[in-house]
């Protein structure tokens, strides 16, 4: 039996990846967690491991890494500053590969946020991380913001929990940002698709076609119709604020981090990872893409 690893089993990401691997692989699944993280139940195919990535694995994690058929690496950190993010998530990513007998079957899960002028250090380091993998021969999947609808979770539940309570309608005005969404049972397609199928190494997108930030909040307001005042804001405005007090360290680097990440997105950049061989994903084209 085919084994997958899957790191970082414990965040919202690695938990879907294996709910949908064992729901659409017939393959042994070892899901690494970290030393502080509480084990889930045993599940059959499942095999828990706690690790420290910052270290090299043990003997254990090590001999399931060299004998993987897939490794999807979803673990991150963002604690310190850019250079000790930076340091800590490479150290990790060659820690794992260097346990590996075929860089090309490890999968790196980046960020619609990372491209080479991101102006958080999330999304910089993130772009980092995936030039790093590519140039060890591994390949990248590019996710989006997944729309989790029943119940929502993630980024997503928050997003859309705020759409419906508040009673504004918000809406860029000025250098108005795209939104580059994935359905939740799209994300396990892609999962499952390259888990079992071992495309060509690359850097590939985990998202559907991307629409502007106003048209995504009208729809999301759909969802939760009443009466919302207009709201303009000029986003290229709170895009470059946010970056002067970043750098002027005037309010919290966390939050102005939290609206570079957001407002920012270099279509150029993501528009250029290729789509998977044999996989179609939905577009957000209505309000029932949120259903």
């Amino acid at each position: 039996m085919k084994t997958i690893v899957v790191t970082g089993a414990n965040s919202y990401l690695g938990r879907l990846a294996i709910e949908f691997l064992r729901e659409r692989t017939a393959h042994r699944l070892v899901a690494v967690v970290s030393p502080r993280a509480e084990l889930f139940a045993e599940q059959e195919r499942v095999r828990y491991l706690r690790a420290d990535l910052a270290a090299a694995p043990d003997a254990a994690l090590a001999a399931e890494l060299a004998q993987a058929a897939c490794v999807l690496h979803f673990a991150w950190t963002r604690t310190g500053s850019a250079e000790e993010v930076s340091r800590a998530n490479r150290a990790m990513i060659e820690h794992l590969l260097g346990a590996m007998r075929d860089a090309g079957k490890f999968w790196f899960i980046s960020s619609v946020s990372a491209s080479p002028r991101s102006m958080s250090t999330y999304g910089a380091t993130k772009h980092e991380a995936a030039e790093l993998v590519r140039a060890r021969g591994g390949s990248v999947l590019v996710c989006g913001l997944v729309v989790e609808p029943d119940p929502p979770r993630g980024p997503y539940r928050m997003l859309q929990k705020n759409v419906a309570r508040l009673p504004l309608a918000f809406r860029a005005v000025s250098g108005e940002p795209l939104v580059f969404p994935l359905r939740l049972e799209d994300l396990g397609a892609v999962l499952a698709h390259v888990a079992t199928t071992a495309p060509a190494p690359g850097s590939y997108r985990m998202f559907s076609a991307p629409l502007g930030f106003n048209t995504f909040l009208g729809l999301l307001e759909k969802l939760a119709p009443r009466l919302r005042v207009p709201a303009p804001f000029p986003a290229g405005l709170a895009l470059r604020a946010a970056a002067l007090a970043k750098k002027a360290h005037l309010i919290p680097v966390k939050l102005c981090d939290q609206v570079l990440t957001f407002l920012y997105k270099d279509a150029t950049h993501l528009l250029a990872h290729s789509e998977l061989p044999g996989l179609a994903l939905r577009r957000c084209a209505d309000e029932s893409f949120f259903r």
